[in-house]
């Protein structure tokens, strides 16, 4: 919806939905309208005093206002009905903070001023403010509870774009890895790492010798979603050597069905940290949460116990033991299936996995 005749949108069939629909008016300059079809100028915050909506609210102020308008709506309906005040304010400030993961807001604070009148019913009033308050912070004010609850936010985009063409300028940083697409210059550690009987042990091809691995980077730098058996790969550095630590792959298995798989390797130097657990974890949450896939499998051999912990750590579901389904490198091997739905990630993903890389406005 583009919302161009100022149409509020729809209101939802679902009692329990809130939607607010945004239109952009400008760089920087949007309006937002509500179901009532109430309207509000939002801008980025980079407007210049003497513009025209220099004093229109930024993100993060209107996040303040939802926090203090949640608790002064609280507390003003339980106060009142002992008297009216003679003043109320209320104040929600915070601090914008940036580090490893991305920017947020700390040390977030309401204060609340509110006087009544003398007599029984402002005597009454007085005594119930405190506990208003608590009663507000503790279990009544949404937006306070989703805030402290850490509820996840999932961004889509709508159409054909969503999970789909090219990922080549995605960069990501967990709290141990810088993730991004291969480059050519990146030649040397990839065949390196290839190279090694050790790392291909379970892998479906054997080790690369130089032009194998040249031809293979080339394929990993594709980076596109286009097509059922496409794939992307994250290659995993340590931040303060440049390292090649690894890659972590997702690979389109159905567009129609949004199903996916994830794949994994570590250079040996560095198994043992938890490292391939923490990329194959960024790797889940951009399957899910930017791609919109719906399910995600893993495939391995059940002789690689190390990458089973891998799988279970991350808490996906083992779903199949296949006995001698395939001939492996020579020898029957079986092989065990794990997944997880995205609703099993959003239940239990952790705080912060990945920050990827972001526009920076007040918000």
């Amino acid at each position: 919806m583009t919302n161009r005749d100022r149409t509020p949108p729809p209101a939802s069939a679902d009692p329990d939905a809130r939607h607010v629909e945004l239109e952009r008016l400008g760089l920087g300059r949007y309006r937002a309208t509500n179901v009532r079809g109430g309207t509000l100028l939002i801008t980025s915050g980079t407007t210049r005093t003497g513009d025209e909506d220099h004093t229109a609210f930024t993100p993060v102020e209107l996040l303040l206002v939802a926090a203090a308008g949640c608790t002064a709506a609280d507390v003003d309906h339980i106060t009142a009905k002992r008297a009216e005040p003679d003043r109320f304010q209320v104040r929600s400030a915070a601090r914008k903070a940036r580090d490893e993961g991305g920017n947020h807001l700390r040390d977030l604070q309401i204060d609340l001023e509110v006087e009544f009148p003398t007599g029984p019913g402002g005597d009454a009033a007085r005594s119930i403010l405190p506990d208003a308050a608590a009663r507000s912070h503790d279990r009544l004010c949404t937006v306070s509870r989703t805030l402290e609850r850490g509820t996840p936010v999932q961004t889509r985009v709508a159409g054909e774009q969503a999970g789909r063409g090219s990922l080549a300028d995605l960069q990501g940083r967990t709290e141990r890895l810088e993730l991004r697409a291969y480059r050519p210059e990146d030649l040397a550690a990839f065949a390196d790492l290839h190279a090694r009987e050790d790392v291909t042990r379970y892998l479906p091809w054997p080790v690369r010798d130089a032009d194998a691995a040249r031809a293979a980077l080339e394929r990993h730098q594709r980076m596109r979603l286009d097509r059922d058996g496409d794939g992307i790969t994250l290659a995993g550095f340590e931040p303060d050597t440049g390292r090649l630590v690894g890659e972590f792959v997702l690979i389109l298995r159905s567009n129609e069905h949004g199903g996916g798989e994830l794949g994994y390797l570590l250079h040996p130097d560095f198994q043992g940290r938890g490292l391939a657990t923490e990329g194959a974890r960024a790797a889940l949450e951009l399957a899910f949460e930017r791609l919109r896939w719906r399910r995600v499998i893993a495939r391995i051999d059940a002789r690689n116990t190390a990458s089973a912990r891998v799988l279970q750590r991350l808490g996906m579901r083992h779903e199949a033991h296949l006995v001698q389904n395939e001939l492996f490198k020579g020898e029957w091997s079986d092989e065990d299936d794990y997944a997880m739905l995205s609703a099993e990630w959003s239940a239990s993903r952790p705080a912060h996995v990945v920050t990827w890389c972001e526009g920076n406005v007040d918000g």
